[in-house]
């Protein structure tokens, strides 16, 4: 069974540049609305909240530790490439 986060802030929609916790939600990231829609665009949707952002992390540490540089290098190139 996967956990989830309860708080409104970590399920706010990264890219609503009219929601409070969205707009708190960018802030703990430290990105704006551009770079959350870069984000959302290079990981073809699957990177939207806080929430889905830590599972990403979770599977790119999975990854790691299995070994698969090349998973956790076109991961890694995702989120670049949505950050610029």
């Amino acid at each position: 069974m996967r956990q989830t986060f309860a708080d409104f802030i970590s399920k706010a929609d990264l890219c609503n540049s009219t929601n409070e916790q969205s707009r708190v939600a960018r802030n703990m990231l430290l990105i704006d609305c551009v770079q959350a829609k870069g984000l959302r665009k290079h990981t073809n949707g699957r990177l939207v909240t806080i929430e889905e952002a830590v599972f990403m992390f979770i599977e790119r540490e999975a990854f790691r530790q299995q070994g698969l540089t090349g998973d956790v290098e076109a991961l890694d190139m995702k989120i670049c490439n949505g950050l610029l």
